[in-house]
């Protein structure tokens, strides 16, 4: 547990669900959500935060699966269930290989609540939507549900954070316009509800008390004109920023999925003239820079700042969905032009994939290299917790801790017992106070 996560954790023990929730929007912050996953984390203990990244990988990983999977048999003739496995793994993997903080995105547990969790739930929501749309499109009674049903899931995954709300509410009402356009008027009526539940999540946030001392640290921009060309130079900085400093993850993640939409385009149940595939890859390619925008703007709106590393891991969703949505369609458009002999067309992809194959191990040193130094961290946590909690049981309420280092780049124990965390910390132990040793 790491800065925050004693904040969160000290409000969550000392009140109900509910009152903790309502207690956090009127001191704490204004993301209503994380509190309440909080809540649900305290319940098996702190050590289970230890095990919080295994699963949201996991879970990911078949959220992907399901989602792109569901795609799948609605676009191509035979769905094949390793393929759209493979996709979902590459999505993750490079996802989480080019997070801008691992640290601070997967390994702290208030950053990935707030950041990380909710593009597991975005994906896992999706694929069980177009899993039930056969269904939705016989039932009108089942429409009404369902449609009625996404609008308080909507609202809850929007309160983990402004930077996921601005994100969803973008893709929902991308995903309209799209579904008007393509004069699918049910699918679009769906999906109302649920941009209304992110719009009153974003309301609701806006509305918290707790905006006035951070508007007062962080002014928000004179007027609109200002904030959307700030927020447009931040998109652009943060896409040059990624695709110059990441060149290889970028381009193999770019080519894997050119691969694999050359592969798909032999098995699509309406063969598209180039034309149209051209405009849908230049779709996919937009779309992504509207996620990646959206998911900018709120950071650019608290004092015009350029996005915290963990803030960013939503923004590289989006750019990675834009850009592997934009490829895969690039590649069924190479292979609707060039026309080359299947054998020789396999062949290439086949070498191609290979290739990517042989790269993700070498992507392995770096994390490897991160995860023992956060071990060693981890055990001089577990020291100092034991030692609070034999300090506490006799009877100790102002308590001094060795000075050890075991965060980084977040806030930590300091000698000021009137320091946040410091008094999050004694919270959370139910102490008078704790300190650094000198």
């Amino acid at each position: 547990m790491w800065a925050d996560d004693y904040c969160y954790s000290a409000v969550a023990q000392d009140h109900e669900v509910l009152d903790s929730a309502w207690f956090w929007y009127q001191n704490g912050g204004n993301r209503f959500s994380a509190i309440l996953a909080v809540e649900a984390s305290d319940r098996f203990g702190p050590y289970i935060v230890a095990g919080l990244p295994s699963l949201v990988l996991l879970a990911w990983v078949l959220a992907s699966w399901l989602l792109l999977h569901q795609i799948a048999k609605r676009v191509f003739v035979a769905a094949n269930g390793l393929w759209s496995l493979l996709g979902g793994l590459t999505l993750v993997f490079f996802s989480v290989l080019m997070f801008p903080s691992l640290q601070e995105s997967l390994y702290w547990r208030m950053g990935m609540l707030h950041y990380t969790l909710p593009l597991l739930l975005f994906t896992l929501f999706a694929g069980l939507l177009i899993l039930l749309w056969p269904h939705l499109r016989s039932s009108n009674n089942l429409r009404w549900v369902t449609a009625l049903t996404l609008a308080p899931i909507a609202f809850l995954a929007a309160g983990f954070s402004e930077t996921y709300a601005a994100f969803q509410a973008s893709a929902l009402g991308l995903a309209i316009l799209l579904s008007v356009w393509q004069r699918r008027g049910a699918l679009a009526a769906i999906l109302l509800p649920g941009l209304i539940g992110t719009l009153a999540a974003i309301v609701l946030m806006a509305l918290s008390p707790s905006n006035e001392w951070r508007q007062e640290l962080m002014p928000p921009p004179s007027s609109l004109l200002e904030l959307i060309l700030f927020t447009l130079r931040f998109t652009v900085d943060f896409y040059i920023a990624t695709l110059s400093s990441l060149p290889v993850p970028s381009a193999v993640f770019s080519v894997t999925s050119l691969s694999l939409g050359a592969i798909a385009y032999t098995q699509l149940r309406h063969t598209p003239k180039p034309r149209e595939l051209a405009a849908w890859m230049l779709l996919g390619f937009a779309a992504g820079f509207v996620l990646v925008a959206a998911a900018i703007a709120p950071s650019a709106y608290a004092g015009l700042q350029y996005p915290a590393e963990r803030a960013l891991s939503v923004a590289l969703y989006g750019l990675l969905l834009g850009l592997g949505s934009g490829m895969l369609l690039a590649g069924s458009l190479l292979r609707s032009v060039l026309r080359p002999e299947a054998k020789l067309w396999r062949i290439t992809v086949a070498l191609t994939l290979l290739a990517a194959a042989v790269y993700v191990p070498t992507t392995l040193d770096y994390p490897l290299t991160e995860v023992q130094g956060l071990q060693r961290r981890a055990a001089r946590w577990d020291n100092r917790h034991a030692f609070i909690l034999e300090a506490h049981q006799n009877g100790e309420q102002n308590i001094t801790v060795q000075d050890v280092v075991i965060v980084s780049g977040l806030e930590d124990l300091r000698r000021n017992p009137q320091h946040w965390v410091n008094s999050c910390v004694a919270r959370y132990y139910d102490l008078t106070s704790i300190v650094e040793t000198p």
